[in-house]
């Protein structure tokens, strides 16, 4: 391990500026219109490699994964992320019986190798 060595994190509007580095190995997006950052960020990422998005709104979801598969990205997954407190006690442990729970969707997608790639 390199104890992160190699880990950058950048704040930036990328649908405005896009994305200046290039063969990325992972992006992580948590904006509100992720759809718009899709195309930037397949010229940034490497073939082969990951992007993962979050989302709280499953329309959020929705025009995401379309722009996805028309970006050239393939093994789309999501999935459902649910919060919900538990009560830890001696006599055990159980949800609350009240809270607020809160779902959101975690998209992931790898860009499909660029013809001519080489894979190390």
């Amino acid at each position: 391990m390199n104890g992160g060595r190699n880990v950058q994190f950048f704040c930036q509007d990328v649908a405005e500026e896009g994305i200046s580095q290039k063969e990325i190995d992972a992006i992580y997006i948590d904006v509100p219109e992720p759809w718009a950052v899709i195309g930037k960020a397949s010229f940034a990422l490497k073939g082969g490699y990951h992007l993962v998005s979050w989302s709280p709104n499953i329309e959020q979801v929705k025009k995401t994964v379309e722009e996805l598969k028309d970006n050239n990205f393939t093994r789309i997954r999501i999935s459902e992320i649910t919060e919900r407190e538990l009560l830890v006690r001696l006599q055990g442990v159980r949800p609350k019986e009240r809270g607020i729970t809160h779902t959101a969707y975690l998209i992931r997608a790898s860009l499909k190798m660029r013809t001519g790639q080489l894979v190390f």
